[in-house]
């Protein structure tokens, strides 16, 4: 993966993560299952993240 697209996808899940958890916070007390699928998207957008971060870190 290049730098500049390992970089991109971390910046992205980051981003969006960030919106989740500002729709998540907003809407905890209307929607308790809408929060909870929000902090689920979150969880796996770090999940990416790290997945990157160990691809990248073995090739180098």
């Amino acid at each position: 993966m290049k730098k500049e697209k390992f970089l991109e996808n971390i910046v992205l899940n980051i981003v969006s993560s960030s919106l989740y958890l500002d729709e998540a916070l907003k809407n905890h007390k209307k929607d308790e299952k809408n929060s909870k699928q929000k902090l689920f998207l979150i969880n796996n957008n770090f999940l990416k993240i790290n997945k990157d971060l160990i691809n990248f870190n073995l090739k180098g």
